[in-house]
């Protein structure tokens, strides 16, 4: 958590922090999918139709979320997130569920700044339904 803040006060806005944190969950999300391919298990296609939904949500949090960046600056963002992505539990749930949960409350303080509530808001939209699948995941495992 200490790191997102350091991105949080190193001049980066909350919709560039948004941007770079719901990328890095897909990212994550992505991992995880690739990782379970191809298993005939049936939580494993439970939990991978679940992933396919989530990853979906989460992608198009990050469209809307970087709706008035610069392409290079969200070239610059995505390359930061493919970093994050590969760093400590790149195939764990939990870590996936934790930086969703960094990525909802990014957005959630970017709708309250003047000029990003509207695609803010779709990224708020789809961010909760990612967080409701992540809810859904964890409630089928317990």
């Amino acid at each position: 958590m200490a790191e997102l803040q350091t991105l949080d006060h190193a001049g980066t806005s909350c919709e560039e922090l948004a941007y770079l944190l719901l990328e890095e969950a897909r990212l994550r999300c992505g991992a995880l999918l690739a990782r379970d391919a191809g298993t005939e298990e049936g939580s494993r296609i439970r939990d991978e139709l679940s992933l396919h939904g989530l990853y979906g949500d989460l992608g198009i949090a990050g469209y809307h979320a970087s709706a008035r960046l610069e392409a290079g600056r969200r070239r610059q963002l995505l390359d930061q997130a493919r970093a994050r992505s590969r760093r400590g539990g790149v195939f764990s749930l939990r870590v996936l569920a934790e930086v969703t949960a960094a990525a909802t409350r990014t957005v959630e303080r970017a709708l309250t700044v003047a000029g990003l509530l509207d695609h803010m808001h779709l990224a708020h939209i789809h961010v909760l339904s990612a967080c409701e699948t992540l809810e859904a995941m964890y409630a089928l495992d317990a």
